[in-house]
């Protein structure tokens, strides 16, 4: 995950890591571990965020995910009768229930 998006966009904006990790209910650290991509931003992370530094959720994401120039270049094009915050909740709630469905598979297998 390219986090230095986020980075760059928190210090445009004068925050500290500390002003933003209090936003997200994280410590400085683990905030710290997130902007230096040793640990991945959760999408609801993401998503406050976004909020917090005025950018756009699915350009965002599309950053963070090191999706290529042309494969941005390919979106920009396209028109959809959905908004980025519709995509990424069908998105977040179709991993939701892949979560779900996984540790029901490993509970059983437990069993």
């Amino acid at each position: 995950m390219n986090s230095n998006l986020i980075k760059e966009a928190r210090l445009a904006k004068g925050y500290s890591q500390e002003n933003v990790a209090l936003d997200l209910e994280l410590s400085q650290s683990q905030y710290s571990r997130r902007e230096n991509g040793s640990i991945n931003f959760s999408l609801d992370e993401i998503r406050i965020l976004c909020k917090i530094l005025n950018l756009d959720l699915l350009q965002t994401v599309i950053g963070l995910l090191n999706i290529s120039k042309s494969a941005q270049d390919d979106y920009q094009k396209k028109e959809f009768d959905t908004s980025s915050e519709e995509i990424l909740n069908e998105l977040y709630n179709c991993l939701s229930e892949s979560k779900s469905l996984v540790s029901t598979l490993l509970k059983k297998n437990k069993s």
